[in-house]
């Protein structure tokens, strides 16, 4: 008999509860698994969350699971992305006090056995930047991304099979098990889809006005500080943990972060309240690119039988940063934006910091 995946903790008081849900969809291969994300690469990519979805992504289908990945089809994505065919016919989308139309689109060939799809919609998506230009936010990225994540539900039936679990990322698509628990709710197809929202960076939210909720066509009922309020504002991520069955994080470590003042960004007691739902999985790798037996990208191979390569892998990114090749002084290097979040404050004040010579 196929084991189940069982939900343990007591919800947030008054919040929806879907552990009836999670009863439904088997652990046992293959599963059906959708990714709603606002990065996928190569594709489009601001930081570490695309590769590290497109790493999530790639394993199960290699698994034997039956995998999808959904974004926006950005401007960045039809200059990089290749051909695209159109995936059944165009479709409506009501939100709030419009409708807009969707299309989804897909390359002819998965992506390392992912059936990678892209949510079509010129109007709010074929822009310079992904998620603002000139250094500021687009204003309507409650529009953009309310829309990303209802349009993506909608199209599910017509793209796999229940039973279902749908893993949302970040901010950007914790709307759509919102959705799934107000607007959706009783729609059978969807009693069968189970949740999971991942989240890679709790310092990005996604607050809005309250009045936005009329925008998003979100029922009044959200707006309470058990679900989607916090400080007078709405708040999406808040909002994905308390209507989600699962929550991920990116290591166990950072799971314990997030239930800290400090680490979790004001929303430490949401992530309290997760109990056992929330659980941390350490981000690992793709073996099959960072290999340095034969990456392409890097001066001389390397392996653990053999590290010479690796001091002539040091001694070139020591003289291309303009620093003193030699063997004896450590090197560390981190990829990372330049935000007090990923610690360069505790570098800079302790004189840890050295700056490149311009």
């Amino acid at each position: 008999m196929a084991s189940t995946i069982t939900k343990q903790d007591t919800p947030t008081a008054g919040a929806p509860s879907h552990e009836a849900n999670l009863r439904n969809v088997p652990t046992a291969d293959p599963m059906n698994i959708v990714h709603l994300v606002s990065e996928y690469w190569p594709f489009a990519r601001s930081g570490g969350l695309a590769e590290a979805v497109r790493g999530i992504a790639t394993f199960q289908a290699r698994s034997g699971h039956s995998t999808l990945a959904i974004l926006p089809l950005y401007k960045s994505v039809r200059e990089s992305a290749g051909p695209l065919r159109q995936v059944g016919d165009a479709f409506e989308v009501e939100l709030g006090p419009v409708r807009e139309t969707a299309r989804i689109m897909e390359r002819d060939q998965p992506v390392s056995g992912v059936r990678v799809l892209f949510l079509d919609q010129p109007a709010l998506f074929d822009r310079d930047g992904l998620y603002g230009e000139g250094g500021r936010d687009h204003p309507d990225n409650h529009i953009r991304f309310g829309f990303f994540s209802k349009a993506a539900l909608e199209a599910l039936p017509r793209l796999t099979r229940v039973p279902l679990v749908l893993h949302a990322h970040d901010w950007h698509s914790a709307l759509a098990p919102i959705y799934l628990g107000t607007v959706f709710k009783d729609h059978p197809w969807f009693k069968q889809v189970a949740t999971i929202l991942s989240v890679h960076n709790a310092g990005y939210q996604g607050r809005f006005p309250p009045e936005t909720l009329d925008d998003l066509g979100l029922p009044d009922e959200v707006y309470h500080w058990s679900r989607m309020e916090h400080y007078g504002s709405i708040n999406w991520l808040k909002g994905g943990l308390v209507y989600s069955d699962h929550v991920g994080t990116v290591s166990p470590t950072h799971a314990f972060e997030l239930r800290t003042p400090a680490g979790g960004f004001g929303l430490h007691d949401a992530f309290i309240a997760l109990g056992d739902a929330l659980v941390g999985i350490l981000n690992g790798i793709d073996l099959d690119i960072w290999d340095p037996t034969n990456d392409p990208e890097i001066p001389a191979h390397f392996s653990v039988d053999d590290l010479s390569g690796k001091r002539v892998c040091k001694a070139d990114l020591q003289r291309s940063c303009g620093l003193p090749v030699n063997d004896d002084i450590p090197l560390f290097g981190m990829t990372a934006r330049l935000v007090k979040q990923k610690g360069f404050d505790l570098l800079v004040n302790n004189g840890l910091l050295y700056r490149i010579p311009e």
